[in-house]
């Protein structure tokens, strides 16, 4: 994207954020749990609508938290950079889509000095995606999960609130959410379990300290997800319902798992 410089303060923000080299990512320390509307953060609208950017700052500042740090920029400041138009154009009040997340990641690593061809972005999931993202894969698999976790990647799930008819059995989506995932395959006891997915969830109904959440993830196999977003109505069967140690929605009776995002590197650099 071309860029026109109206000031001397507009060229100086360009310069802090682009890398004069590519930098490779390097794991630094835990995976960061922000809460989306921390006021230190100055976020739009309180930040009710950044779970994208906040999701995808944890593991960013995880992955790069050198190159960010040598440049003086803070989680706060890499979560507004995200959720500005040139990145994920975040709504403040409808929020981020599949497609406004991915772009943003995609322009952070651009900035990064990597090509696309050092990296993979990748969406398994029945939302709307552009094909450069797709994988034809609309029912989220949890061992893509875990193996892109295994690798060195990262993942963010994105989750639709739902409340279930008692007549129909049907899921109505009523709207969505996106999450962390840090880590995949073992309960908070740490004892095995390939259906376990521990996140970092940004909304502030998961409490304002950093705390890791172990979900539960039930293969639903009967039933119709419907409502007013583009592919529905649609089976739910395949799809997995989040329980557990997921913190649900006051206005929603369950979350499913719409759709995930992952983030590998199978280019690994000296």
């Amino acid at each position: 994207m071309n860029r026109i410089f109206h000031s001397r303060p507009a060229v100086i923000v360009a310069i802090v954020w682009l890398s004069v080299s590519p930098v490779s990512a390097q794991p630094d320390g835990p995976v960061p749990d922000l809460t989306q509307t921390d006021p230190a953060g100055k976020f739009a609208n309180g930040g009710r609508s950044f779970c994208a950017p906040v999701s995808v700052s944890n593991s960013l500042m995880h992955l790069f938290r050198a190159d960010l740090e040598r440049q003086g920029i803070s989680q706060y400041d890499l979560v507004n950079r995200l959720a500005s138009p040139a990145y994920m154009n975040t709504d403040s009040v409808t929020g981020t889509g599949p497609n406004g997340l991915m772009a943003g990641v995609r322009q952070f690593l651009k900035d990064r000095g990597l090509a696309e061809s050092d990296y993979a972005l990748r969406f398994q999931g029945w939302r709307p995606h552009y094909e450069d993202f797709g994988t034809g894969v609309t029912e989220p698999s949890l061992k893509w999960i875990a193996d892109t976790l295994v690798a060195g990647g990262a993942v963010w799930l994105n989750l639709g609130w739902c409340r279930i008819d008692p007549k129909t059995g049907d899921y109505e989506r009523i709207g969505g959410h996106w999450v962390t995932v840090i880590d995949a395959g073992k309960d908070n006891m740490g004892i095995p379990n390939p259906n376990v997915l521990v996140i970092h969830d940004p909304a502030p109904r998961a409490g304002k300290e950093p705390s890791d959440e172990y979900v539960l993830m039930t293969r639903l196999t009967s039933g119709n997800l419907v409502g007013k977003a583009k592919n529905l109505p649609r089976p739910v069967a395949g799809l997995y319902r989040m329980e557990g140690g997921m913190h649900i929605k006051d206005s929603a009776d369950c979350a499913i798992l719409d759709g995930a995002v992952a983030l590998m590197f199978p280019k690994a650099r000296p």
